[in-house]
């Protein structure tokens, strides 16, 4: 209970009455295929079929009801400010996925190799939060005094919301820079990309271009150099606008009513990835690994049709590089 008296008879009743027990269980089949043809030595095709599933996190699914009285912008009208109630849900049903992919790759005289390819996801029942004026009704069924109705409370409840439809595409090449002479060292280049198209049905509350916790667009590239005992790996990573997944208050950016649409996203961002190896011998090696060296800040964005872009900014968090040193042993 935030914002609200330990003195309020309510939190008693809430802590004490009304216990409820509730059960689920799901089951299901989950069939995969896949199949590779070889048009010829350097050329294959790869195809492949899965049937999914997507457990609900833990904190969705156990019990529990939060009470924020300090007053927050409401997720049904931005004009509007209210006192929330977020709630969990132990009816949630695991999500279930469609995926279907087909791929060509062909490996190149310099022992690189080429491959693209395409890629079409089914989501049924997708799992996020809903934002709704606290009924009487709604109280009743989740074990709310009616007395927040009167006030005007909100609620946020995780529930299986919409379907989600993903499609997109796949690029990547791995190649040798056989021109750089042996005693040099061998090194080599990478790049891959990701593309996605996301849509959703189910929701009109949901209208939006982004699905929460997939990236539209992924880049990765670098380059690694080996020779004798030292292998050196740079790596470059861009991840582009992400809409933020569901947190502990359900917080996960909607759409207000209309012509006010609004999300929450982290920014895009590009991060730089080193690790470096020595060998002693074949049983002993010596690492050194680090994530984002150049401390790359995560943005998080509020976004509206309407707002300028340096108006987006939420809040920026800065973690610092992780650097890891260590000795691997095999025996």
């Amino acid at each position: 209970f935030q914002g609200i008296p330990l003195s309020d008879p309510r939190i008693i009743r809430a802590q004490y009455a009304g216990r409820q027990t509730q059960e689920g269980s799901y089951s299901d089949y989950y069939p995969s295929l896949h199949a590779t043809y070889e048009v010829t030595d350097r050329l294959q095709v790869r195809a492949a079929y899965a049937r999914t599933l997507g457990r609900p996190d833990i904190r969705h699914l156990a019990p529990g009801i939060r009470y924020f009285a300090n007053l927050q912008e409401s997720d049904l009208d931005p004009n509007e400010m209210r006192p929330r109630i977020v709630a969990s849900n132990p009816d949630l049903k695991a999500y279930t996925g469609h995926n279907y992919d087909l791929s060509v790759e062909y490996y190149l005289d310099s022992g690189g190799v080429i491959s693209a390819g395409v890629f079409y996801k089914e989501i049924k029942g997708f799992i996020g939060s809903r934002p709704a004026i606290l009924t009487n009704e709604l109280a009743d069924r989740l074990g709310i005094d009616r007395s927040y109705v009167v006030e005007g409370w909100e609620l946020r409840q995780i529930a299986n919301l919409s379907d989600e439809t993903i499609k997109g595409f796949e690029l990547s090449v791995v190649q040798d820079l056989t021109f750089v002479p042996d005693s040099v060292g061998n090194v080599s280049v990478f790049a891959n990309g990701t593309f996605l198209s996301t849509s959703r049905s189910g929701n009109e509350n949901w209208v939006t271009t982004y699905v929460p916790g997939f990236v539209k667009e992924t880049y990765n590239w670098g380059i690694t150099y080996d020779k004798g005992p030292l292998d050196i790996r740079l790596k470059w990573n861009y991840r582009g606008k992400q809409m933020r997944a569901a947190d502990d208050d359900g917080a996960i950016g909607f759409i207000g009513s209309p012509p006010i649409v609004w999300n929450r996203l982290y920014d895009a961002r590009l991060t730089t990835d080193l690790n470096v190896e020595f060998r002693f011998n074949r049983h002993l090696r010596l690492f050194l690994n680090g994530r984002n060296i150049f401390n790359e800040p995560v943005d998080q964005l509020r976004v509206t049709a309407f707002s300028p872009e340096h108006a987006e900014l939420e809040r920026r968090e800065k973690f610092g590089p992780l650097w890891s040193l260590g000795v691997k042993g095999q025996f």
